[in-house]
């Protein structure tokens, strides 16, 4: 896998990029601009930059951020999009801040207003004087009670426009089916309807466009340093075929070739792949040619999202040359996307295997030397808190976190300025769990956990199922070596159980 990706980047270099992604040059800024880009449900196997093979759909626009920017190969999230976009925003772990399940429709709760979200460490970590930085947050929020409309600029934020939970959550509660095109949208409190159910299917309401030039919009107009985070929807359900001049010429023909095949004609913005179409009046699929219908939708939504990336950083124009960007993922590929000829789809998201929590992680921006590099260290999203305050210059301030709260974030920026820095985390930690709550105090529900430092991976499900991988010679845990371990198996499997156990009874 290692050779596959260095062969990608080489390719990479070699070739121009399709995105035009200016630079600029002199010394770095003191404050740079700071821009957030989360992926949702997009494991590393569905990006080629990642060179693990199979069809994976055309992105120029992060191809070329990773021509000049630094591949994180062992980059870890939690297996769910809340617990994971409460670890990146806290810069701790689940069971410290009990955000270990998902929200859903049926179990709602909000992420703790004890945290200190990185919106806040932004705005007060430069005390006594005024923060230089401007903070805004767009796309999906998912890190609160659904009718709690205002809970991103309770965490710090001055600008919130995007979606409070997942589209397909909210349809249920208000009598109607939302999808990409027509959605519930909220500004700063205040909520529109976007676009109706019979369309149109275009970019006026497609949710990754509307992201990208709301979020565009706003960066534009600042004139002082920004921290945006921009929490794109798509590819996230219902999978569905987005606005045509989103896609590639080859992705726009196999829509054609599909859908004449399926249905009698070519598949177009605003299709779905969804299971009433196993139960369609005039042409019912099987359960495999919707499988495969699903796949096709969910790689035509990732083209779509890299096209509404490059329109995104093309908004930057000048500030482009003093801005860090951030590409990362909240977890891995849902199941129902994700190729069974080539991995096992219940090792997909919601499970703390790679598949579940290995995701991509790619950054560029005036602070990183060497670029076009990838970097093997273990980090997690929780390690993206700290990094974040030293790229922008911020302290804990006395008083900003309270006494007991223990911050599990390790900065990564050494790696990021130096391609010989020794990586300050040893260990990769991710975790999901029922109910919400730290599981050391509470009654079991649900429980999975990893620990690896990039070589060696324990896995625990439940209480006391362990499992040991050498996932650096076997990247999609096909052999749990514990059952015929060798001493030098079973000596690394107590040392990571030890690192486990230390963590996880840790304080605070």
């Amino acid at each position: 896998m290692l050779t596959l990706l260095l062969t990608t980047l080489t390719a990479l270099a070699e070739t121009p990029a399709q995105t035009p992604l200016p630079g600029g040059s002199g010394a770095p800024p003191a404050h740079p601009n700071i821009l957030v880009i989360l992926l949702d449900d997009v494991g590393c196997e569905a990006l080629s930059v990642y060179g693990m093979g199979g069809v994976q759909p055309s992105t120029p626009t992060i191809d070329a951020l990773a021509q000049r920017g630094v591949t994180f190969t062992n980059h870890y999230a939690n297996p769910l999009c809340a617990p994971s976009r409460a670890l990146l925003q806290t810069g701790r772990y689940a069971f410290r801040t009990g955000f270990g399940p998902n929200i859903f429709p049926g179990y709602q709760f909000d992420l703790n207003q004890v945290e200190t979200c990185i919106p806040e460490l932004l705005r007060d970590g430069f005390a006594p004087d005024p923060s230089p930085y401007a903070r805004g947050v767009f796309g999906k929020w998912h890190l609160s009670r659904y009718d709690n409309k205002t809970h991103p600029l309770q965490s710090g934020f001055e600008e919130f426009r995007g979606l409070i939970a997942n589209l397909v959550d909210e349809g249920p509660a208000y009598g109607t089916n939302y999808d990409h095109y027509h959605w519930r949208h909220v500004h700063n409190g205040l909520e529109t309807v976007v676009g109706t159910s019979q369309g149109p299917y275009t970019e006026d309401t497609w949710s990754g466009s509307v992201t990208a030039r709301e979020a565009g919009d706003w960066i534009a107009s600042r004139t002082t340093p920004f921290f945006a985070q921009v929490d794109f929807i798509p590819p996230h359900l219902p999978y569905q075929v987005p606005p045509l001049q989103l896609l590639s010429v080859e992705t726009r023909q196999r829509l054609v070739e599909l859908g004449m095949q399926q249905i009698g004609r070519p598949y177009v913005a605003g299709d779905k792949a969804w299971e009433p179409d196993l139960v369609h009046p005039l042409h019912p699929l099987t359960v495999r040619k919707l499988n495969l219908k699903k796949r096709v939708f969910y790689r035509a939504m990732i083209e779509a999202l890299d096209a509404n990336i490059g329109q995104l950083l093309a908004r930057l124009g000048p500030k482009d040359a003093n801005t860090m960007v951030f590409v990362l993922g909240d977890n891995g590929t849902e199941a129902g996307v994700v190729d069974p000829q080539r991995y096992d789809p219940r090792r997909a998201k919601r499970t703390c295997y790679q598949l579940g929590v290995r995701t991509p992680l790619i950054v560029a921006g005036p602070l990183v030397a060497n670029p076009r590099r990838i970097c093997e260290a273990p980090v997690g999203m929780v390690d993206l808190w700290r990094t974040l305050r030293d790229v922008a210059g911020a302290r804990e301030v006395p008083g900003l976190i309270p006494g007991d709260i223990v911050i599990d974030s390790v900065s990564y920026l050494p790696l990021l300025q130096n391609p010989h820095a020794v990586p300050q985390r040893r260990y990769a930690f991710a975790e999901v769990f029922t109910p919400i709550g730290n599981p050391a105090v509470q009654p079991m529900g649900s429980l999975q956990r990893m620990i690896t430092d990039g070589t060696w991976k324990l896995l625990r499900i439940g209480a006391c199922t362990d499992r040991l991988f050498r996932i650096d010679q076997d990247p999609l845990e096909a052999v749990d070596l514990l059952p015929n371990a060798t001493t030098e198996e079973l000596e690394q499997y107590r040392r990571l159980l030890r690192e486990l156990q230390a963590l996880i009874n840790s304080p605070g």
